[in-house]
């Protein structure tokens, strides 16, 4: 990269920075300014991914890894148009969610997401006590005091196959000590 380039990302990125995060129909400032940058920097669109590699940037590709591993795994369209991913682990149903998404595709990035209509509510005080003890994926209550479980995962132009099943068999394994300290 030219020293024309480094300079231009640096202030590209510095300025997103400086701005709050629009919301998730947008791609955000930051997901913008990113890919601004790729393609300004002569990196295309960075829509291939290569061999071995996945990416929030081909769907139809992270399907098919989880369905190779055994998963069920369904591609959507959410509300605001990007792509979501329905499948399940530990017995219960997740979504992949994608930002970062540019015209509701060139995704960059993935929420894994699991939400949990309980009978009786959960206070932020108690999932608090869920996000002091875990790094993975964190948790927060909805208006209803239903429990929510997130982590999120930068794919960028593409990540080993091996790293996202590892991200997968992390995220099951936390779901599951999820599932156990909301008593579900």
């Amino acid at each position: 990269m030219s020293p024309f380039h480094r300079y231009a990302v640096s202030a590209v990125l510095l300025a997103a920075m400086a701005q709050p995060v629009l919301a998730k129909s947008t791609g955000g400032l930051i997901g913008d300014a990113i890919g601004s940058v790729a393609r300004a920097a002569g990196n295309g669109s960075g829509s291939e991914v290569g061999q071995g590699m996945v990416s929030a940037r081909e769907p139809a590709g992270l399907v098919s890894l989880l369905q190779d591993l055994g998963y069920r795994a369904e591609l959507d369209v959410d509300s605001a148009g990007d792509p979501i991913i329905h499948t399940s682990a530990a017995g219960v149903g997740f979504s992949l969610y994608f930002y970062g998404c540019l015209d509701n595709r060139d995704c960059d990035s993935l929420m894994f997401s699991a939400g949990f209509d309980r009978d009786q509510p959960m206070t932020p005080a108690q999932i608090n006590e869920w996000n002091r003890k875990t790094v993975v994926a964190g948790a927060y209550v909805d208006d209803e005091g239903d429990p929510f479980l997130e982590s999120y995962m930068l794919t960028g132009n593409g990540i080993p196959a091996s790293v996202f099943e590892g991200a997968m068999d992390e995220w099951e394994y936390v779901l599951g000590d999820f599932l156990d300290f909301i008593d579900w």
